[in-house]
């Protein structure tokens, strides 16, 4: 009986050190129109990013999200094509689940389509 109580120990302890908890942040950005916004991350280590994110402002609430790498965010910003790690299109409400390798990304926040409204993003964190 004993050794069926450990054993039920053991396995209770092996599937509490496999749940992890999620800490939620949430932060909230305005982008002017004809701008963009962005965040720079810097990570050692591979780092999953989870997120969901809401646009709110002009007709459409809308914006555009898009994660880069330094050389991307680069030329992104230079009106050249560039691989993105996610892009969103243009949306009202959108989330993304990203598993990123160390290094420099960034996270954009593009209102560079409207020229009258301002852009209100509030993304959750995870």
């Amino acid at each position: 009986m004993n050794s069926i109580k450990r054993l039920s120990l053991v396995a209770v302890v092996a599937v509490l050190m496999t749940i992890s908890v999620e800490a939620q942040t949430e932060k909230t950005y305005v982008v002017e129109p004809g701008h963009y916004s962005w965040l720079e991350w810097n990570f050692d280590e591979v780092t999953r990013v989870v997120t969901r994110f809401r646009a709110r402002g002009g007709s459409g609430n809308d914006i555009e999200v898009f994660i880069l790498d330094e050389d991307g965010f680069e030329n992104w910003r230079n009106g050249h094509r560039a691989p993105t790690y996610y892009n969103s299109g243009r949306v009202t409400v959108g989330r993304f689940d990203v598993r990123l390798r160390p290094g420099k990304y960034f996270l954009v926040m593009s209102n560079t389509f409207s020229s009258v409204s301002n852009k209100v993003v509030n993304f959750t964190f995870y």
